[in-house]
């Protein structure tokens, strides 16, 4: 039942329909109920997530900007797969805004690919990492500090990453590297020293829920 709910949900917001008409939407679609429907979601929060930026964020996407619901920024387009040479603009200036929220050295900004994110709608998350993070990134930074280019090797998911001074266009940098229809884009600032970021590619893979620490493998 809340599949519906969300369905209805995204195209009563795609219409520009108020806060209030999407409320009574989701209030329309509860009627008949059955005791299966009521059982726990295990996708709930995710949805709970997407509506709640949507009713924080009103009007705010539809100018092109960026919602924050809970500890992901959410913007237009479906995920990295979307993004091209003609709005990858767009899409580096939602990963520094993400940065501005979550920019320290314990911090990670990270995107899903297609088939490892549980939302086709554009979401970074801005994460403090956990123990497998932080030994992550002191294996990126031995890697990539003081070197030039994309290092690969030993990385998730056959993946590669490269170092860049201060906070880089993100994605535009990750462009470089090849690619992006089916990879995780992981920022790592304050890298190297706090000297700038580290940009991760890893392919067909998400690492995400590893890098937070609440990574449980009997819900993969």
């Amino acid at each position: 039942m809340l599949h519906i709910f969300l369905l209805s949900f995204v195209a009563a917001t795609a219409n520009g329909q108020s806060g209030l008409q999407v409320k009574r939407i989701i209030e329309i679609n509860q009627t008949n109920t059955t005791d299966s429907d009521l059982e726990p979601d295990p996708m709930y929060d995710y949805y709970e997530d997407l509506m709640n930026t949507s009713y924080e964020s009103a009007g705010l996407e539809r100018r092109g900007g960026w919602g924050v619901g809970g500890d992901k920024l959410w913007g237009n387009g479906r995920g990295v797969e979307d993004i091209n040479s003609g709005n990858v603009g767009y899409y580096n200036a939602g990963m520094r805004s993400a940065r501005n929220r979550c920019g320290g050295s314990s911090c990670a900004l990270i995107v899903n690919p297609p088939g490892h994110r549980s939302i086709d709608k554009f979401h970074i998350h801005f994460v403090h990492y956990h123990s497998y993070g932080s030994s992550l990134k002191h294996r990126l930074e031995k890697k990539v500090c003081g070197r030039s280019g994309w290092q690969r090797g030993h990385l998730p998911c056959h993946g590669k990453a490269i170092f860049s001074s201060g906070f880089p266009n993100v994605f535009s940098l990750a462009m470089s590297g090849g690619g992006l229809r089916h990879a995780s884009v992981i920022a790592w600032p304050a890298s190297c020293g706090g000297k700038g970021t580290i940009v991760q590619l890893a392919y067909g893979c998400s690492i995400e829920h590893q890098i937070r620490g609440d990574y449980n493998p009997a819900l993969r």
